[in-house]
């Protein structure tokens, strides 16, 4: 137990009691509500230490973009994430929570940790946000599939934003991939259920749309990640394509725009009980 006066164990150099005090509540549920194995909260400063210091990009955009962003950053360590970070919420304080594998953030997750401050710019600009149903949870999906719906369109925004401070996008773009052609190689053989189907359909799109990005920053006219998932998963890339020529008509710049493409591709794979589109 951390006395009220002792210095505060996230590292901000003040008080408990004029620190972390007031986030006691959500520490304890967070830590005991399954969506983490731990939750130990760090001062902002600390965890972006090495990033301010080392990472000119980073800092432009930090210092330009980060006072944009109205409610209190969470910044918090779970060591069991799958991935290197990830945002969340507490909606009772109107907390923005951002979770990370481990402080302070490296060097090499310079792009992460911008990529997830923007997220949060975008979500304040009344973007849409997913969420699983009581339904969907009783019935076996998980988070992921609220998640992989709404980075369809929004990660590829996210990094549009991103290009604009000279964020390398393939280097982003190559690294993500890597992992993700592993993942598929040991987890999905075709043909796929229906709930891997919208699953893969929603991530193909997201891959295309940022390897266009990616190529307004440099022209790769191939991609091996792309053409191995277009072998390796025929229907779902002819599914995913035909949603991608109606994005690419219509644009993914405004919020109404990307709730338009969100919900038609609930409706399309029948998610309407599963994924509830805020």
């Amino acid at each position: 137990m951390v006395e009220l006066n002792q210095s505060c164990t996230c590292k901000s150099g003040l008080k408990y009691r004029e620190c972390c005090l007031p986030l006691e509540e959500m520490i304890e549920s967070m830590a005991s509500s399954g969506m983490c194995r731990e939750f130990k909260v760090y001062a902002e400063r600390y965890a972006l230490n090495i990033l301010l210091k080392k990472s000119k990009v980073f800092k432009a955009f930090y210092d330009s973009e980060r006072p944009k962003i109205i409610n209190r950053i969470v910044w918090a360590v779970d060591s069991s994430l799958s991935a290197n970070m990830r945002t969340a919420f507490w909606p009772s304080d109107n907390y923005n929570i951002i979770i990370l594998k481990k402080v302070p953030i490296d060097l090499v997750d310079t792009f992460d940790a911008a990529h997830e401050l923007r997220h949060l710019l975008l979500g304040q600009e009344g973007f849409p946000m997913a969420s699983i149903t009581d339904y969907g949870s009783r019935n076996g999906f998980d988070t992921r599939f609220a998640t992989v719906l709404l980075n369809s369109v929004m990660d590829p925004l996210v990094n549009s934003g991103l290009s604009e401070y000279g964020f390398d996008l393939w280097s982003y773009f190559d690294k993500c991939s890597q992992v993700q052609r592993h993942f598929r190689e040991t987890h999905f053989q075709p043909p796929l259920s229906d709930r891997h189907k919208y699953f893969e359909v929603s991530f193909y799109i997201q891959k295309a749309l940022d390897y266009e990005l990616a190529n307004k920053q440099s022209q790769r006219p191939h991609d091996d990640f792309l053409e191995w998932f277009g072998l390796t998963f025929p229907v779902i890339t002819q599914e995913a394509t035909i949603i991608l020529n109606e994005i690419r008509l219509i644009g993914y710049d405004t919020p109404e725009k990307v709730r338009l493409i969100l919900a038609k591709i609930i409706k399309q794979y029948n998610m309407n009980d599963i994924i509830n589109l805020q």
